[in-house]
């Protein structure tokens, strides 16, 4: 008896893994995004960041979509001293995202080109990430950046996914903040398909 329910939670297992999501199919749109929060070093200056990333693609072919992303967030460089500043970022561009496999656990390579726009100011005259000080206390930078990952998308039903994912991203842009910076980032997200 033991062994007859051991064979049978064994294979409701691997018939519940090995199940196809239709959601990564061609012809389907995925929607959705990630929350960004990361911290480094540049130039010698700490940083730390928070950003709200949004996605919407299309199925090309099976596990294959292809779509747009966006960036919405805020950085805040201390330097040791009273003098932070912060920056508050917008930024959209294509992205491409690959399923190895279709499954409940479904692994994935991520990349996507990102064009942004940059305001830099006083820590003190921002509210969330709204700049509210002087003109002659702001500068507007205009920069690229390039993001690669890899992340698995856990599939709670047909329709709904959480996904985690490391990326690397590369600014590929020398101006003002932006020298060359390398960043790496775990952000958590979800996607819905239709």
């Amino acid at each position: 008896m033991k062994k007859a329910l051991l064979i049978a939670v064994l294979m409701v297992s691997v018939m519940t893994v090995q199940s196809g999501y239709a959601q990564i199919q061609k012809g389907n749109f995925m929607v959705g995004g990630d929350a960004t929060f990361d911290f480094g070093k540049s130039d010698g200056v700490k940083y730390s960041k928070t950003a709200i990333n949004p996605t919407v693609a299309y199925f090309l072919v099976n596990r294959l979509a292809l779509g747009l992303q966006g960036s919405l967030g805020a950085t805040v460089y201390d330097r040791g001293s009273a003098d932070a500043r912060q920056f508050s970022t917008l930024a959209i561009g294509p992205l491409a995202r690959f399923y190895f496999n279709e499954n409940k656990f479904s692994v994935f390579a991520e990349a996507g080109y990102l064009h942004e726009s940059l305001v830099v100011g006083p820590a003190e005259d921002f509210v969330l990430i709204s700049y509210t000080g002087q003109d002659e206390n702001r500068e507007q930078y205009s920069y690229s950046h390039l993001d690669l990952g890899v992340g698995c998308s856990f599939f709670l039903n047909d329709h709904v996914s959480i996904d985690a994912i490391l990326a690397y991203h590369k600014n590929l842009t020398e101006n003002g903040y932006s020298r060359g910076q390398k960043q790496i980032s775990l952000n958590f997200g979800f996607q819905i398909f239709l």
